[in-house]
């Protein structure tokens, strides 16, 4: 076994009941996965754990349905590194959006990101600046829910509004209020209520952002 091959380090792991990575093994390769059992019974070598999922990540080859694993490694590892809000992990988690697109590690490196809640918001602030567009329409529901209340955030999110109504793009519009009264409910029905009675908007969207405020209010908001 060449020490530089990492499939065969955990094919080693998942054989040999004495190997250090056994454990961990047994846990992160199978298809299904109790993350949240995961997490407490690993919890004792968390900090070789954390090593273990960011060698995971970093192996190509792990995220092939013909590779050891299925396919299913890396995605566990997206969960558990969620699951313990491992926030030094960001980076990797965020580049795993950019290269992954339409797959299911994709779509749990989301859920991983958004479990980390406000704690994330500043570096996240950061690589919206420099992000591939569509990667960073992808994060505006977990940018706003990190952003809580945050008027930068509130301002990114409505410039994004702007250039949504700009561009005549209806649903970019629906997403972005949303977006808008999550973070701030109260401004952004002032906002809205009045773009309703000023803008061009039709019928239809009109009824649907209406609808948005109405279910905000609801809700308990103002």
């Amino acid at each position: 076994m060449s020490e530089q091959d990492p499939v065969a380090i955990w094919r080693e792991a998942l054989k040999d009941s004495s190997h250090p990575r056994h454990r961990a093994a047994w846990l992160l390769f199978p298809d299904r996965v109790n993350i949240k059992a995961a997490a407490k019974q690993l919890a004792d070598q968390k900090e070789a754990v954390i090593g273990y999922l960011y060698e995971i990540l970093d192996t190509e080859a792990l995220y092939n349905i013909d590779s050891l694993g299925r396919g299913n490694a890396p995605i566990n590892a997206v969960e558990l590194l969620g699951e313990w809000q491992v926030t030094e992990a960001v980076p990797r988690l965020l580049r795993i959006l950019e290269e992954n697109w339409n797959t299911m590690v994709h779509n749990r490196a989301i859920i991983a990101l958004r479990k980390m809640g406000p704690q994330i918001l500043e570096t996240l602030l950061a690589y919206m600046d420099t992000a591939d567009p569509d990667v960073a329409e992808a994060l505006i529901g977990l940018l706003s829910d990190a952003g809580k209340g945050d008027p930068h955030v509130f301002e990114m999110v409505k410039a994004r509004l702007d250039k949504a109504e700009e561009a005549g793009n209806e649903w970019d519009i629906h997403y972005m209020a949303e977006n808008l009264l999550a973070i701030d409910a109260e401004k952004a029905i002032a906002l809205l209520e009045e773009r309703i009675k000023a803008r061009r908007y039709n019928k239809r969207l009109r009824e649907i952002l209406q609808g948005y405020i109405t279910s905000t209010r609801e809700k308990g908001m103002p």
